[in-house]
């Protein structure tokens, strides 16, 4: 891990860091840090997106961009669960809606955190791709591809 080359590496999440056997694999990629749920429920309101026992993920982005800016090098993993499915609908909207909604206010807010703590770098990919079980649910995605997002600060000259 980035350990090696000087880095403080930290991995987030907003719902328990035992699902997947994540704590494992967190402690033996390397992480200097690992929190979730347990760390974050003190800080953040409780979410209700889904069934997952989770706080909001824009309490960890927070969390996590507030200490990459107080890192000289850092490598930060979040991995969110806000708009993960079987997402509870929200008043006159589907599914997809809801969950869409969701996702928009997540992008925002990351938006927002983003003027006010930058990164030089940051990488937004899914872990899988949706696991939609009617055919216009899929046709929304790709099948073969995890959706990624590769933000870049670019100095101005």
């Amino acid at each position: 891990m980035k350990q090696i080359a000087g880095y403080n590496t930290i991995a987030l999440q907003s719902f328990s860091g035992y699902y997947s056997n994540g704590y494992h694999f967190r402690q033996s990629a390397g992480f200097n840090q690992i929190k979730d749920f347990s760390f974050f429920k003190k800080e953040s309101a409780i979410n209700y997106n889904n069934h997952y026992i989770s706080v909001n993920d824009e309490a960890v982005f927070e969390y996590g961009l507030k200490q990459l800016a107080r890192e000289n090098k850092a490598f930060l993993y979040i991995l969110t669960i806000n708009s993960h499915l079987p997402f509870h609908k929200q008043s006159g909207k589907s599914e997809l809606e809801s969950q869409n909604d969701r996702i928009k206010e997540q992008f925002t807010y990351l938006a927002v955190l983003l003027k006010k703590y930058p990164v030089d770098k940051l990488v937004i990919v899914g872990d899988h791709p949706p696991p939609f079980l009617t055919e216009s649910e899929r046709s929304h995605y790709s099948s073969k591809f995890v959706p990624a997002l590769i933000v870049e600060r670019v100095p101005f000259k």
